[in-house]
């Protein structure tokens, strides 16, 4: 069933809606699937439990198309921030929020609600974002009008792993490097007091 008669929408399988006629490029695709924002493509409803594909999904990554480039994104400093938490996530109160018809499948939605998951908060995420000034991180993505709702990239938290990673692999190389020249230094001093020992030894076998 489809309500919009807006331009640039694209709904497809069976019982998609939608009562918004402002939204453009929008696209809705499954069945009970429906779209909260413009630019933004939906797929499948609130009872999807796997989207799955041969391949990972690739995003756009040429260089030659890449510009002002910089050196610029944090590690630890971002990573630390972060909360981790593990939570149940209302699927039927969500589902009716977005406006799907949920008539007829409120059992199935409660019995999803039971499931625990673990993941992050996208409004601590965006908070974090703010606090360290990573605006070019665009993993949140915050509601356009009061229908949409906040959501995640989880992909995007690689690019500052990363960083982390690295991060600690330096400071493990630097404190390996102390420890070398540590481990040197009394090797020299346990030298030194070897030909001290023996230099004693070497005055008392004259006396």
């Amino acid at each position: 069933m489809l309500k919009c008669t807006c331009f640039f929408l694209l709904f497809s399988g069976y019982e998609q809606w939608e009562e918004d006629n402002s939204m453009s490029f929008a696209t809705a695709v499954g069945c009970f699937a429906t779209v909260s924002a413009s630019n933004k493509v939906r797929i499948g409803s609130s009872t999807v439990t796997v989207v799955e594909g041969q391949v990972g999904y690739s995003f756009p990554s040429d260089a030659r198309f890449k510009e002002n480039i910089q050196s610029d994104v944090p590690g630890l400093a971002f990573i630390m921030k972060l909360n981790p938490v593990s939570y149940h996530f209302d699927h039927l109160r969500y589902a009716q929020h977005i406006r799907e018809n949920t008539e007829g499948r409120e059992e199935q939605l409660n019995e999803l609600s039971l499931s625990r998951s673990a993941g992050f908060l996208a409004q601590e995420v965006e908070n974090t974002v703010m606090e360290t000034g990573f605006t070019s991180f665009q993993a949140v993505h915050a509601p356009t009008n009061p229908q949409d709702t906040y959501s995640l990239g989880y992909s995007e938290f690689v690019v500052p792993l990363v960083k982390a990673v690295q991060e600690q692999q330096q400071m493990i190389e630097d404190l390996k490097k102390m420890v070398e020249e540590q481990q040197k230094q009394m090797e020299q001093q346990q030298q030194m007091m070897e030909n001290q020992q023996q230099m004693i030894k070497a005055l008392q076998a004259k006396l």
